[in-house]
């Protein structure tokens, strides 16, 4: 759902709303409620717990004289050596101390903190369990932020769509749609009198699920949320060394789709996908109008099928298209899914963003925006804008994708998954400092997110920040996990490390992936041209010969093994290979770019065969290709001065050696030398 931006400053709460007791107890009314006067209640009783590695928040629940208590969930308060801090209501700060956790492994804890200052205690409801499919939920939290330090109070509103009579071992039981973000973990969920129903403990952004290491800016969000309800938390208390809060005197009804729709959702959010997929099998059995149970399916396939399309990519450096096609049915079993969602409640946006979201997948980039237009009127959702960004852009349509992505992050402006999207629409557009600018944003909201690095480090690198590019693929490398990727990320390091003049450094990556990896023919290749530059000769002809013999085909290893063999004095072997380079070339027009440099050096293999003719023409198209062939200027000047004339022959190698200079190449100082005999004659 749409958070709520505007939350307004209180000084005072009507006696309508609310009172204030002497123990500090909100006394809600039980009519209900407006979202705002809801709101107003949450913002006195919401703090923000502050941590170095996953902020995130809490509710105050108990005061004893000056001691508050405040309740939030386990995983907010892990690390038990760490000092975590409260940011409370009016903006002071406090530490939080003795911390206790539930027995059952429930993901509940209380902490402690004492002040003078009289804040608000939330009041609980009575029975959690009476909160039902289609009740109004609020929840209350200070998200992550890209400026960590602000602590920024957000509240957003959805439904239930179950409440299991049987929570799971970690206390889980109840689901609603709310829109939430990272740092909204451990905070309060709100029914609408303003009491104080769960703790929100997962979302769809508190997971891994919905991203990936490859691509995380193609993200679909699952729209649900996870919670322990009051009920478990007063049965839980007293076992926990917490006492005051009396548990709910009635039994738990049995709600058996209820129970499977959070049994599913649980094993969803472990990546437990297949074993989810039979828990909504059950409930759609047991409730086949139910438009939830096959919203939560059609997750659970897409889901699924993505993580094995993703394992395809990795392990068979597939592409995504490529990947995704093994995978087709399976994709339309998730379509089939969200369409009979969205039948069975025609007011569901998530069915129409799952829906479309498959249609991405399946490549179906102009039937999603079609879904996404729809689902816009509808509500005009973050998620939504996001997804239609995403089709816009694979039907190169970079303004449309552009606007999408600036959409969505003006309604969820702490997504770091949207500037990394949009990033990447910037980066099309060859415009890498507004991508720089968003990737660092990207970055200061998800500081571990291994794909912005690999995002920010191309972009640099593009933007000639070699340096930089280094910099945020050693972190990288640091950050992965996955050894694949490893060979690629050090690939990709190397290099840059290539670009750089720093020829040690990437042969040192290149042969760390070609131990992993003896048939790595990028690692070999590029291995080949630093062992060029180093001079060392038979080491590079030892990769091109091995790379040669791994893919015949390769174009530019037998290019590159004529520019060695031109170095090394032996034109006819070169003449061989840059011949060889050139009729591969004839059939893969996409390696036309090697022309230029091929004429050049193909020139030098002639002019050391003392065939001056073919030498020249050679050099002439290298030029005409490319004024900037150095090795064709210099060859070219070599033909001219041989034949004896000597000013257009100075000309040319003048300019060769100022190419070779700026290069840093070894012939700078050979042409140099050339260029001083030519004169003293």
């Amino acid at each position: 759902m749409k958070p709520s931006s505007i939350i307004v400053p209180i000084f005072g709460v009507t006696s309508a709303l609310c009172g204030v007791l002497a123990g500090g107890v909100l006394t809600v009314n039980a009519q209900q409620l407006t979202g705002q006067q809801v709101a107003k209640i949450a913002k006195q009783c919401t703090v923000r717990i502050e941590s170095a590695d996953s902020p995130g928040s809490g509710v105050i629940i108990g005061k004893k004289g000056d001691t508050y208590t405040v309740l939030t969930a386990a995983h907010v308060l892990k690390d038990r050596s760490e000092k975590y801090r409260l940011t409370l209501p009016d903006g002071s700060s406090q530490n939080i101390s003795n911390i206790k956790t539930f027995p059952g492994q429930v993901d509940l804890a209380v902490g402690e903190f004492t002040s003078t200052q009289n804040y608000s205690v939330s009041k609980l409801v009575k029975d959690s369990s009476e909160v039902g499919e289609g009740s109004t939920v609020y929840v209350s939290g200070f998200p992550t932020t890209a400026t960590i330090d602000l602590a920024v109070f957000n509240f957003t509103e959805g439904k239930v769509t179950a409440n299991s009579s049987k929570p799971l071992q970690d206390g889980y039981s109840l689901v609603y749609s709310n829109n939430t973000l990272p740092g909204h973990s451990g905070g309060p969920v709100w029914n609408d009198r303003g009491e104080l129903v769960a703790i929100h403990g997962k979302g769809d952004v508190d997971t891994k699920l919905s991203t990936s290491e490859i691509n995380p800016n193609i993200r679909f969000k699952t729209g649900f949320n996870l919670g322990i309800t009051v009920n478990t938390f007063t049965k839980s208390a007293a076992s926990a060394g917490i006492n005051g809060f009396a548990s709910a005197t009635v039994a738990a009804k049995a709600t058996p789709v209820d129970d499977l729709l959070v049994s599913g959702l649980a094993k969803l959010t472990n990546g437990k996908y297949a074993e989810s997929i039979g828990d909504f099998d059950q409930a759609i059995q047991a409730s086949p109008q139910r438009s939830t149970a096959y919203l939560y399916r059609g997750t659970a396939r897409s889901l699924l099928t993505n993580s094995k399309a993703l394992e395809s990519i990795t392990t068979r450096l597939e592409t995504e298209e490529k990947a995704k096609k093994r995978f087709i049915s399976e994709y339309q079993l998730a379509l089939s899914d969200f369409q009979r969602a969205y039948k069975l409640s025609p007011k569901s946006t998530w069915a129409l963003e799952g829906a479309a979201n498959t249609q991405n997948d399946l490549g179906n980039y102009a039937q999603a925006i079609k879904i996404l237009d729809v689902a816009i009127v509808t509500k005009p959702t973050d998620n939504a804008y996001a997804l239609r960004a995403t089709a816009r852009s694979k039907t190169a349509d970079l303004a449309g994708a552009l606007a999408d992505y600036s959409a969505a992050i003006k309604l969820a402006p702490y997504s770091a998954v949207y500037y990394g999207g949009r990033s990447g629409i910037y980066a099309e557009q060859k415009n890498y400092p507004a991508a720089l600018a968003d990737l660092n944003k990207a970055l200061q909201i998800n500081p571990k997110n291994l794909a912005y690095y690999m995002s920010r480090a191309s972009a640099r690198s593009k933007a000639k920040q070699g340096a930089g590019a280094i910099q945020d693929y050693t972190q990288a490398i640091k950050l992965n996990q996955n050894p694949a990727l490893r060979g690629l990320l050090l690939s990709a390091r190397g290099t840059e490390y290539l670009g750089q003049d720093n020829y040690e450094a990437a042969v040192a990556d290149f042969s760390t992936v070609l131990q992993a990896n003896p048939r790595d023919t990028t690692a070999l290749y590029f291995r080949a041209n630093a062992y060029n530059f180093l001079q060392k000769y038979p080491k590079a002809l030892v990769d091109l010969n091995t790379l040669i013999q791994v893919d015949p085909n390769f174009v530019d290893a037998y290019f590159l093994r004529g520019v060695v063999y031109i170095d090394t004095n032996q034109p006819q072997l070169a003449l061989n290979n840059l011949n060889k380079s050139f009729t591969l070339i004839q059939a893969d027009p996409n390696k036309k770019y090697i022309l230029p440099r091929l004429y050049g050096n193909r020139s030098g293999a002639y002019y050391l065969l003392k065939n001056p003719a073919k030498a020249l023409a050679d050099a002439n198209q290298a030029i005409e290709l490319d004024p900037q062939s150095g090795r064709a200027l210099y060859y070219r000047g070599l033909v001219k001065a041989d034949r004896g004339d000597i000013a257009s022959a100075l000309s040319d190698l003048e300019a060769a050696a100022a190419i070779f200079k700026e290069a840093k190449s070894v012939r700078y100082q050979q042409t140099i030398a050339k260029i001083r005999q030519l004169r003293a004659r």
